[in-house]
């Protein structure tokens, strides 16, 4: 049975455009220049009102510009996925994507979620607001986190978590292990050989992680050893490696 790899259909989703203030709305970085206003608390009422005029206002005036990015995101990434998914069977040792509907949106924002359940994330509609473009470095991040979680979760039985749960420990082990993957040199059909940080908050966890990671580039050791999994060898399959 010929393996199935997911088809990413990219295109616009206002509505999660909209939604964005939600997200990230203690990260100026994240915020176009012109809406950092929004994000003082006397704002805190109109700001869903003002946001939404925004943003269909943006787009109804570069709506054009927008669908050729996401042209020429679609062409960009029809180029690399197969070396991709090549790389990701290696590193998790041909486990099977989880399957579904795969969508990435464009966005005119400065940082790009993924929502792990409806298999969605976004990617820069404006790449020239970046030092070089992005875009399939984001698409091959955001790709990471959705076998990744399922990987863990389903393999291991870990709960999932993310930035703004109690426990941290998933949510910083998942970005953490995509920053050790995209600062190896296989990545750097992705990202130019520029080299990746961790968030703050994640750091500590990381540099536990790089150690580990550092031995042996063994997926399956890094995660046994930081979530102190025991019985690994009763799980079945050898262990994925770089």
């Amino acid at each position: 049975m010929k393996k199935y790899y997911p088809k990413i259909k990219f295109g616009l989703n206002i509505y999660l455009e909209k939604k964005f203030f939600n997200i990230f709305s203690n990260d100026q970085k994240a915020i176009r220049p012109e809406l950092r206003f929004l994000l003082e608390g006397k704002f805190s009422r109109t700001r869903d009102k003002f946001l939404s005029a925004y943003t269909d206002n943006y787009y109804k005036i570069h709506s054009e510009d927008i669908m050729r990015e996401i042209k020429k995101t679609e062409k960009s990434w029809k180029k690399v996925e197969k070396y991709f998914f090549h790389e990701v069977d290696r590193l998790f040792n041909g486990y099977p994507w989880p399957k579904g509907k795969y969508f990435g949106y464009a966005s005119i924002w400065r940082m790009f979620p993924r929502f792990i359940k409806m298999k969605t994330f976004a990617f820069p509609a404006e790449p020239k607001n970046f030092r070089r473009n992005i875009t399939t470095a984001v698409i091959a991040h955001e790709m990471l986190h959705f076998i990744t979680y399922d990987y863990l979760q389903k393999k291991y039985k870990l709960k999932p978590g993310e930035c703004c749960s109690k426990d941290k420990t998933f949510w910083c082990f998942t970005e953490n292990l995509n920053v050790l993957i995209e600062n190896e040199k296989i990545w750097h059909k992705f990202t130019g050989g520029e080299k990746n940080k961790p968030y703050l908050e994640c750091q500590p966890l990381y540099f536990k992680m790089k150690k580990i990671w550092d031995k042996n580039k063994n997926l399956d050791n890094l995660i046994v050893n930081i979530f102190r999994i025991k019985n690994e060898s009763k799980r079945g399959g050898d262990p994925g490696k770089l």
